[in-house]
């Protein structure tokens, strides 16, 4: 017979092993939890990661993203321009490659990091832009090419030392003969396409000046300006919506604002390509050349102040009231006054003037513009130009200076 069990056999064979997991007070417990805590976080931040780099939002570029050179002169236009994109993008991944480099961009621009994952994008949609243009495609649909386009070319006036693809800078090509074909089509142009060409135009302008090269070349800017000289106000976008009083009013009183600023890009062209980074003036006879080219622009510009920007000016009152909107009063100044302000400083041999204007550039703070590099290289070059009592040539100092030319402005 076997002895009776009373259980003291396996206690005393098998050593009972205390798990501070039974203790919630145990240091050893707490910190596991932490451990698991910790890993459980991280897995799920990481998947949520990779999810969002695979199925990316352009939230960001609809609510955020902004041109330097188009919307503080053409806002209306500049939001129903991104809906367009936007809803592009659902179903042509070219668009979505180019927004997205635009949105990475611009992100890292506001913020003050690396454009790396900009790039590689950018290379893409640049890509894709050839492959479209290359397909015959622009007939097909003319409004998404043009808005590849305009992205691919924002990209390039907001990272110019990076991006040097520059497709619409071929003088020939499928991409210069598809532009032809569709500046002189008998039917009439889109509105999307059409304020888009207006827009790479001005972005060529802010390109073309410092002696950069521009972004189009000269068969594209013709064809473009073509196109958009065949309507002396641009027909504004539709969003298809009925629109709020409040907006309507605001559209309609930028269009006249957009069309003098667009007028007066396209004779600031005319004015760079005079200048001796794009044009032999090193002789007497060049010189008597510019300067009679440059008295006819002089002309067009007061014609167009003429026609276009007394309209536009009112009362004293107001101008006093536009004068007061520069700055609000805590320090802030509005990016559109970066050219302005730059432009005082370096033609200003008086330091006091210098000073100032480089103090209100100072407050802007807008990295995507580059003001705080603007403000520098303008007190910079006022100091160089002061010391040396002459002009000093604008590129080749801030080459010397910065080891780079200047950004677009």
């Amino acid at each position: 017979m076997l002895p009776e069990d009373t259980g003291d056999h396996y206690a005393t064979s098998t050593p009972t092993v205390e798990t501070p997991s039974n203790d919630v007070r145990s240091p050893s417990f707490i910190s596991s939890l932490i451990s698991q805590d910790i890993y459980l976080c991280t897995t799920i931040d990481l998947l949520a990661a990779s999810e969002g780099f695979a199925t990316p939002s352009l939230t960001y570029f609809h609510k955020t993203v902004e041109s330097p050179f188009i919307t503080p002169y053409d806002l209306a236009n500049w939001t129903i321009f991104k809906d367009r994109v936007v809803e592009a993008a659902t179903h042509c991944s070219a668009v979505a490659s180019a927004a997205l480099a635009v949105q990475e961009l611009y992100k890292a621009r506001r913020n003050c990091l690396s454009h790396f994952k900009a790039l590689p994008l950018y290379y893409v949609a640049c890509e894709m832009f050839g492959e479209k243009m290359s397909s015959g495609q622009v007939g097909h649909d003319v409004d998404l090419v043009f808005i590849l386009a305009f992205l691919v070319s924002l990209f390039e006036t907001l990272a110019p030392q990076e991006a040097h693809r520059r497709p619409l800078a071929l003088g020939h090509g499928r991409i210069v003969a598809q532009l032809k074909m569709w500046s002189s089509a008998e039917q009439p142009r889109a509105p999307l396409s059409l304020r888009i060409a207006a827009w790479l135009l001005v972005f060529h302008a802010a390109a073309r000046r410092s002696g950069n090269p521009g972004l189009l070349s000269g068969n594209v800017e013709d064809v473009l300006a073509s196109a958009c000289s065949r309507y002396p106000q641009l027909p504004p976008l539709d969003n298809g919506q009925n629109i709020p009083l409040g907006n309507h009013l605001v559209s309609t009183l930028s269009d006249p604002l957009f069309t003098f600023y667009f007028q007066l890009q396209l004779l600031s062209t005319k004015v760079a390509d005079l200048s001796h980074y794009h044009r032999n003036r090193t002789t007497g006879a060049h010189q008597e050349e510019v300067s009679v080219l440059m008295n006819s622009l002089q002309e067009r510009m007061e014609a167009l102040w003429q026609a276009q920007a007394r309209r536009m000016i009112a009362s004293p009152d107001h101008r006093t009231a536009l004068a007061d909107n520069r700055s609000n009063g805590d320090g802030f100044v509005h990016p559109a006054y970066l050219r302005a302000l730059f432009l005082y400083a370096i033609e200003s041999f008086n330091e006091s003037e210098t000073r100032w204007a480089v103090s209100q550039m100072r407050q802007i703070k807008d990295p995507v513009r580059y003001s705080e590099f603007f403000a520098t290289f303008a007190e910079g070059l006022a100091e160089e130009q002061r010391a040396k009592g002459r002009r000093v040539t604008t590129k080749w100092f801030c080459w010397r200076a910065f080891g780079t030319t200047p950004p677009y402005l």
